[in-house]
């Protein structure tokens, strides 16, 4: 059952076939265009191969065309998620290497189509499996999101097999940046690589036409690789140690920990890593700057440095728990046993210093969101509470509750993933013109951001995903998972 189920879910039938050949119309609906612009009632939606046709009160409707019934309904561009990793792991029980690789694939996009994500950008993973699946997707050989990849990290792990590794000179810099670039990689995610690597770093990918996105380097700051051009930083990442005022030498006691003599010490039994983690995080809550916090955000702004706060990853890791509603969806779709925070023996028998590091990062988020910093939604899903979809409606719920109005949350999901990855004259926001990527809603997300989650169905290049095919795809995660 479930094999057909697959099979008719995910088959052969090219996608843009499907779409081309058959219009689709809805009607009588609310267009949130997301550019600003204010809510349009009663609009006619007609899209054809794939693309949104025409939009108006009057638009003529094309013979034979399969018509949805809008009324009482609201249509806003599909969401990205802009921080996952389907392909860095297997993630289901028993799975193991490249075919449990695919088997995450079954399980994910079924689960982000269905909670309205038709786009994501993959920040890590196996390069040959990710750009095998977008090439599927693209010639609509499978369902499934539009896929914005890269390989492993820079400064991790090798970026691809047969990648330099460990990185000892500018030139297995350059080697690893090429490899993506010839791997088909759309940007180079950069992770634990050494400051006195990055201008290697920033002008081989400039010359590779590839930009580069991830975390901080210790080194350097995250002021510093906002000057060296880095487009995107990750999960606040530095943020905090940025603006103490005592950065310099918090971040000294940190990279010592890396040097010979502090090893010695821990295996004497006389520096402990766990209590110094610990202690370097009471100085920089201790030492926070309100003039090293507005200088920072100016560097970011200045450098137009976007952030991925992935605040779902943020509360699971500083050991806060999910809504109920995520919980819920856990329960139904996550296999047993997931849906758990990573353990963090870091935070071990202490909640209340990581309880104070979210409080201090989401007031930092505030401050940047009302200097007009641009912000991404991300989850770097799946793992923990971040099941795929599910998890980035969290996400916007978070967003909002750090200050965003509903509309500039949707944004952070819709036009701003299309502005940041140059998509913008195709995705992002709901005009004619546009590829067809988008959902429909039974309650107004504008008004309350929590109704993003009273999704009627999805239309995914053109094709339309009513409540029955998106309970179906639900199923199939469902038992996937051993649900």
């Amino acid at each position: 059952m479930r094999a057909a189920l697959l099979l008719t879910l995910f088959g052969a039938t090219p996608l843009a076939a499907q779409t081309a050949d058959r219009p689709l119309v809805i009607t009588g609906v609310t267009v949130i265009p997301g550019t600003g612009a204010a809510a349009q009632p009663g609009q006619t939606v007609v899209i054809q191969g794939g693309r949104i046709t025409a939009i108006g009160s009057a638009a003529r409707r094309p013979p034979g065309g399969q018509v949805v019934d809008g009324r009482g309904k609201f249509l806003i561009a599909g969401l990205w998620d802009m921080h996952v990793h389907l392909a860095n792991r297997p993630l289901l029980p028993g799975d193991t290497g490249q075919a449990g690789l695919e088997r995450n694939r079954e399980w994910a996009f079924p689960l982000l189509l269905s909670y309205g994500v038709t786009g994501v950008r993959d920040m890590a993973g196996d390069l040959g499996v990710l750009t095998g699946w977008r090439s599927l997707v693209r010639a609509g050989a499978i369902l499934g999101p539009r896929l914005v990849v890269t390989g492993r990290k820079l400064g991790n792990k090798p970026v691809v097999p047969g990648a330099p590794w460990p990185i000892e000179t500018d030139d297995d810099v350059r080697r690893s940046v090429q490899l993506l670039r010839t791997g088909g990689a759309d940007f180079v995610k950069v992770d634990g690589l050494a400051a006195r690597y990055l201008p290697a770093l920033f002008d081989a990918a400039a010359k590779a036409g590839l930009p580069v996105a991830g975390h901080t380097a210790l080194d350097l700051g995250a002021a510093g690789v906002a000057a060296a051009g880095q487009r995107s930083i990750e999960h606040l990442d530095g943020v905090i140690l940025a603006t103490s005022a005592r950065e310099a030498a918090i971040r000294a006691d940190a990279l010592a920990e890396f040097g010979w003599w502090r090893r010695l010490l821990v295996r004497m039994g006389l520096s402990h890593p766990i209590e110094d983690f610990r202690r370097r995080y009471r100085e920089m809550l201790a030492s926070q700057s309100d003039e090293r916090a507005d200088s920072l955000i100016t560097t970011f702004l200045q450098y137009q440095t976007w952030q991925v706060p992935t605040l779902t990853l943020l509360r699971d890791i500083r050991l806060i728990p999910p809504s109920e509603t995520l919980a819920g969806a856990i329960a139904r779709y996550a296999p047993p046993g997931g849906g758990e925070p990573t353990a963090d023996v870091r935070w071990e028998g202490d909640t209340l210093l990581p309880h104070r590091l979210y409080r201090q990062e989401v007031h930092l988020l505030h401050q940047m969101m009302r200097r007009g910093m641009p912000i991404l939604a991300g989850t770097d899903g799946p793992g923990g509470t971040r099941l795929p979809g599910a998890s980035l409606l969290d996400e916007l719920e978070l967003l909002v509750d750090v200050g965003m109005s509903p509309a500039q949350a949707l944004a952070s999901a819709t036009r701003e993933p299309a502005r940041f990855l140059g998509l913008l004259d195709s995705l992002g926001t709901v005009e004619p013109g546009k590829i067809a990527d988008l959902v429909l809603l039974d309650a107004n997300p504008l008004e309350q951001i929590t109704n993003v989650r009273r999704i009627h169905g999805v239309v995914r290049a053109g094709r339309w995903l009513g409540p029955g095919a998106l309970d179906s795809l639900r199923a199939v995660a469902a038992g996937l998972a051993g649900r």
